[in-house]
C-alpha cells in the first residue's frame, strides 16, 4: 500500500480510532504552491507583452500570435498530460513538468539572441520557447487533480480542490506586481 493510499484508509470511517496525519495536507500545500507558480509563469507574459512588442518591433497580430503559442501548446498538451500521469504517475509527471516549463521559461530570455531567432527571426524563436511553455504546463492541472484525489480522503476532496482553485486566483492576483 502507498503512501497515498494509507493515508486515505486512515481517513476512511473504519479506521475512526486512528488519527490521519497532516501528511495529506502538506502535500496539497506543495500543489497549491505548483498551481500558483503555473499561473504566474501563464500571466507573466500578458504583463511584458507591451515592452516586449516594443523592444522588438512586434505588431499587434504578432503579439497576440505570441500570447496564443502559450495557449495552443497548453490546450494541446492536457489530455496526452494527463495520460502520461495515468502512466508513469502524477507526482513523476507533475516533476517533469515543472522542470520543462521551468526551462523554457529560462529560455524565452534567450530565444531573440539564440541559434532559433537567427534562422527563423524572433518572433518564431519567441513563439516556440511560448509553446513549448505551454506544452509544459499542461499536464499540471490534470496531474494535480490527480494527486488530489490520491492523496485526499473523500469526504475532503471538495475541500482540496476548493484550496487548488485559490490557488489560480493568487496566480493571477499576484502576478502584474511582481513582474511589474
Amino acid at each position: 500500500m502507498n503512501a497515498a493510499q494509507q493515508n486515505v484508509s486512515q481517513a476512511s470511517p473504519q479506521n475512526q480510532g486512528t488519527r490521519p496525519t497532516t501528511v495529506r495536507w502538506r502535500m496539497l500545500g506543495l500543489l497549491l504552491m505548483v498551481i500558483t507558480l503555473t499561473f504566474i509563469d501563464r500571466f507573466n507574459m500578458n504583463v511584458a507583452a507591451k515592452y516586449i512588442q516594443q523592444e522588438f518591433s512586434l505588431s499587434n497580430v504578432e503579439i497576440g500570435s505570441l500570447l496564443s503559442a502559450f495557449v495552443l501548446g497548453y490546450a494541446v498538451f492536457q489530455a496526452p498530460g494527463g495520460w502520461l500521469g495515468d502512466r508513469f504517475g502524477a507526482s513523476r509527471t507533475l516533476l517533469a513538468a515543472v522542470i520543462w516549463w521551468s526551462a523554457f521559461t529560462a529560455l524565452t530570455a534567450w530565444a531573440p539572441n539564440g541559434f532559433l531567432a537567427k534562422w527563423l527571426g524572433v518572433m518564431t524563436s519567441l513563439w516556440i520557447v511560448r509553446f513549448l511553455i505551454g506544452i509544459g504546463e499542461g499536464p499540471a492541472l490534470p496531474n494535480t487533480n490527480k494527486m488530489i484525489g490520491q492523496w485526499m480522503a473523500p469526504q475532503e476532496r471538495a475541500r482540496g480542490n476548493s484550496l487548488f482553485i485559490i490557488a489560480v486566483g493568487i496566480g493571477g492576483a499576484f502576478t502584474p506586481p511582481v513582474i511589474v
